[in-house]
């Protein structure tokens, strides 16, 4: 682990020693690794997980119908769509979920993916709020950085956090709600927390990004400057996974011999399966099975007495 805790440095050290880069006169900069190797490496090895993960990231997007409106933007970052529905905030129960049909159904599709957009048919008739429930693709751009007090940093409400419009190393990813689902780690202090991030902002009238977290931190205050990452939580099998898969695809750059592509190759495909297991066993009070007590299940007794 790197000495500032920190998930992109580490990774950055681990596919350097991997194929022996020196720190120095690098060919490729911190910065470069960053943005073409760790970034599609994550991506590759979040989705290699995700459909195996017991305890996903469950990301809730209120959008608000428009009359006679069939399109309406998602989020980037979207992975698999769980629910369109109706959520009642104050009492977290669905009260209505809307099912989608086929394209040539008589009653229309209800609602449908068109790349990154959803689409309404029927035709909403009035205006309505609904809530997409969905897992994050782990597509987002990653920096560290320091957030200080001219800055923002943390808010009193200590879920607010201001992003560094300048980070140290990696990139801002402005779109719309890009880091919601992705984790914000605080590296700063004695103690790093880890938050999920509930929301982030974008505004064309200013450079200045704002996230939400889920749970308020605990152990860092506003006033101070606070230096953190975007990144994935703090999990050493998956840390090594992506070092391991960044390896392999920078030794392509660097075209190194077959064996040693396959020693590296190894050491990511044993990696892999140690994070896989775990992701995949946490949940075990609810163990893999077919649930059957399901909204879906038109034998469910509760939907025969609804």
């Amino acid at each position: 682990m790197h000495s500032t805790n920190s998930f992109i440095y580490t990774v950055i050290e681990r596919i350097r020693g991997y194929l022996d880069d020196p720190d120095l006169d690098a060919k490729y900069s911190d910065d470069f690794l960053i943005r073409h190797i760790i970034m599609p490496s994550m991506v590759n090895v979040n989705s290699r997980i995700n459909n195996s993960m017991s305890n996903p990231v469950v990301s809730r997007l209120r959008i608000s119908l428009v009359e006679d409106q069939q399109y309406y933007q998602l989020p980037p970052t979207v992975g698999e769509i769980w629910n369109v529905c109706k959520f009642e905030t104050e009492t977290g129960k669905i009260t209505e979920d809307y099912k989608p049909r086929n394209h040539y159904s008589p009653d229309g599709p209800s609602w449908s993916l068109q790349g990154s957009q959803l689409s309404v048919l029927p035709l909403p008739k009035g205006s309505k709020d609904i809530d997409v429930l969905y897992t994050h693709n782990g597509d987002l751009l990653l920096h560290y950085g320091t957030s200080t007090t001219g800055n923002g940093a943390l808010a009193s409400d200590l879920v607010t956090f201001t992003l560094d419009s300048s980070p140290t190393i990696g990139a801002i990813d402005k779109r719309p709600n890009a880091y919601a689902g992705a984790v914000l780690r605080v590296l700063s202090g004695n103690v790093v927390e880890e938050r999920i991030i509930d929301s982030s902002s974008s505004s064309k009238e200013s450079s200045v990004i704002e996230v939400t977290v889920r749970t308020a931190f605990d152990y860092h205050t506003p006033g101070e400057d606070i230096t953190y990452e975007i990144a994935p939580s703090g999990f050493q099998p998956m840390y090594e996974a992506i070092s391991a898969s960044g390896a392999l695809k920078l030794a392509s750059y660097k075209k190194i011999t077959g064996t040693h592509f396959q020693m590296i190759q190894m050491q990511y495909k044993d990696a892999l399966k140690s994070a896989a297991d775990h992701y995949a066993n946490m949940q075990m009070r609810m163990p893999k099975h077919l649930a059957k007590d399901t909204i879906d299940n038109r034998d469910n007794i509760r939907f025969l007495l609804h």
